[in-house]
């Protein structure tokens, strides 16, 4: 389908199955050395790892040469276990004992490595003790305090520190770091980008809106230029853009950002800021030409960036709609003409998402014109979901050619998306007929474990279906399919086949059978789920009251029959039979239903049961 070449001068080429060129970019390529992998670990602090919880880091300081297991002194611990037991309390915040270990373990020990204080930088609080005088009353000792910022004095490392460690615990934003690192290292790049970017976040560097405000601006594009780091270039331009109000200070901003857009990590970011700083700035024909460029060159590597609202807003605000249109219009043809059909539609959701539903038409029809289903079936279902929700009837017309593609026989999910396409459109019968489809194919190709709620869900979703085109028929007089009492049996067999508790599809089954006045089929089904409880009459006698209550005398009639045949002791099962008789106007069956209780004896117990008989009786 693709190909992907890498060429020797540094281009990578796009191609197609038939080897035409879809896109293509330029880079830069240069002989690197063999990298360093043997490092240098002299005067450094290496943690071991992986982090283990405290107990675990414990555990080998152990001194085995005593009858005890104590643990060892912290003083006394080796360097690898101090510093793995100083990595699991730093991992659960435990800041105290992280300082605790360090002051015993190394500092007071004359070992004071720049990698220790940054391991303490994290507990800024903990750095510093007073000292506690002794309590007579409780008997306490004194206990000396301890400072163990670095010093003042020592290597650009524990310098960085200590200023860290002051600013953490004193929130003092006002005052800059100073340190002595050597020029163009990582440490004065850190120290310079705390600097910037806390002038920038406290507005000192928006103070002066004069020519010195400019130069602020220029000096912190100019540190990002050679920052090494791109996070931290990111995070200063970011923290400016939004601070820039002026519109010369915009457009420096735009201009000096420039260089920046060919760091790949940051780019599209940099390019959507200068974009937006130039419409702020009221320079609306550069804004339109870099955006036109923006989107081009993504759009032609096969890439849809999202484009931003307020861009966009302010490219069209000010008399620029036509030539959006046009811009739009043109990448999308160009996309169309080399079948990067999928590219184009993303386009076209995204700007009908814009408020541009004109041009998004535009391009949907313009893809249309040359989609053939067979060969690009993705791009046509996402065709049909745009108009699907457009409710646009050639959303049918392509859904049809995917449903005659072989594959379709092989994807249920298809058949569902189909059947709510049929559905939204009123047409049920098709939507029924779909939705089975898609459930035969589940059910023959289900795996060895299912989820039992869905099952009951999408089979009694389908008998509702096939009842409401029972409904539909005797409501508009129009002949149902003549398969559907086949079509019922089918779904309601399925659902008994996946589901152990088979009273509900039964039941549903019985339901749909009965309007079809398939009486014995329907009766069957019905009283399927009562043979696991054939010896009692209480199952007989709850589906009795539900037959009668949904006015199926006839099923009521033979259900109660058939719980008096199970408890012939209790005439309480007649009364019910023959007051449901009487109210269903079949008196001569209710009344022998009486006598029988009238003229028979029964247990004391059944007394009430016999004179309200006899009253009943009394009444025909």
């Amino acid at each position: 389908l693709r190909r992907l070449i890498f060429d020797a001068d540094g281009t990578v080429r796009l191609l197609d199955g038939d080897a035409k060129e879809l896109a293509s970019m330029k880079l830069h390529r240069a002989l690197s050395s063999a990298p360093q992998l043997a490092p240098d670990l002299n005067g450094l602090v290496v943690l071991p790892m992986p982090i283990r919880t405290p107990e675990t880091a414990r555990s080998p300081a152990f001194d085995k040469s005593r009858a005890s297991d104590a643990i060892i002194a912290d003083a006394d611990l080796s360097e690898d276990d101090a510093l793995a037991l100083m990595l699991a309390y730093s991992a659960n915040g435990n800041g105290a004992r992280v300082v605790e270990i360090a002051r015993q373990r190394f500092i007071d020990r004359g070992d004071t490595r720049d990698g220790l204080y940054v391991l303490l930088s994290r507990f800024p609080q903990a750095l510093i003790q007073a000292a506690i005088p002794a309590d007579a009353t409780s008997g306490s000792a004194a206990t000396p305090g301890f400072d163990l910022r670095p010093p003042v004095e020592g290597s650009p490392v524990k310098q960085f520190v200590r200023q860290h460690v002051n600013w953490v615990r004193d929130q003092d934003d006002s005052i800059d770091f100073n340190v002595d690192a050597p020029t163009g290292s990582h440490l004065e790049q850190l120290v310079t980008a705390r600097n910037l970017f806390l002038r920038w976040k406290t507005d000192r560097a928006t103070k002066d809106l004069t020519t010195a405000q400019v130069q602020e601006v220029e000096r912190t594009l100019a540190f990002i230029a050679k920052c090494r780091t791109p996070e931290i270039g990111w995070t200063l331009m970011s923290t400016m853009r939004p601070r820039l109000t002026a519109p010369e200070l915009l457009a420096v901003f735009s201009k000096a950002a420039g260089p920046f857009e060919h760091q790949p990590q940051i780019g599209l970011l940099v390019r959507r800021d200068r974009i937006t700083a130039l419409f702020a700035a009221g320079q609306h024909e550069e804004g339109r030409k870099l955006f036109d460029e923006w989107l081009t060159v993504q759009v032609e590597q096969g890439f849809v960036p999202p484009i931003d609202a307020e861009i966009y807003k302010s490219f069209v605000g000010t008399d620029g709609q036509p030539a959006m249109d046009e811009l739009l219009l043109t990448i999308s043809r160009r996309l169309v003409d080399a079948r990067m059909l999928q590219t184009a539609q993303l386009l076209a959701i995204q700007i009908r998402q814009l408020g541009n539903t004109k041009v998004a038409d535009q391009i949907l029809t313009t893809i249309l014109s040359v989609l053939e289903a067979k060969q690009r079936p993705d791009v046509a279902l996402q065709a049909i979901e745009q108009l699907r929700q457009l409710k646009d009837p050639r959303a049918d017309r392509l859904l049809n050619q995917v449903m005659e593609l072989p594959m379709a026989d092989q994807i249920p999910s298809l058949w569902r998306f189909a059947s709510a396409l049929a559905a939204d459109s009123g047409r049920t019968r098709l939507a029924t007929e779909r939705l089975e489809r898609a459930m035969q194919i589940e059910f023959a190709t289900r795996p060895k474990v299912i989820n039992i709620e869905t099952v009951r869900s999408d089979y009694s979703g389908l008998l509702a279906k096939f009842e409401e085109l029972i409904t539909a028929s005797a409501t508009l007089e129009v002949a149902l399919p003549v398969d559907l009492a086949a079509n019922i049996i089918q779904a309601a067999d399925q659902w008994r086949t996946l589901d152990e508790d088979d009273t509900a599809s039964c039941q549903t089954a019985s339901r749909l059978l009965a309007k079809l006045n398939m009486k014995d089929v329907a009766w069957d089904y019905l009283t399927t789920p009562l043979a696991e409880n054939s010896g009692e009459s209480a199952p007989w006698i709850a589906l009795a009251r539900t037959l009668a209550t949904d006015n199926e005398t006839d099923l009521a009639h033979t259900a109660w029959t058939r719980a008096f045949e199970f408890e012939t002791t209790n005439p309480e099962i007649l009364l019910e039979h023959a007051q449901l008789l009487q109210t269903a106007g079949r008196l001569a069956p209710a009344k022998a239903l009486l006598q029988q209780i009238t003229t028979n004896q029964w247990q004391p117990r059944f007394a009430g049961c016999v004179q309200q008989a006899g009253v009943l009786a009394g009444s025909f």
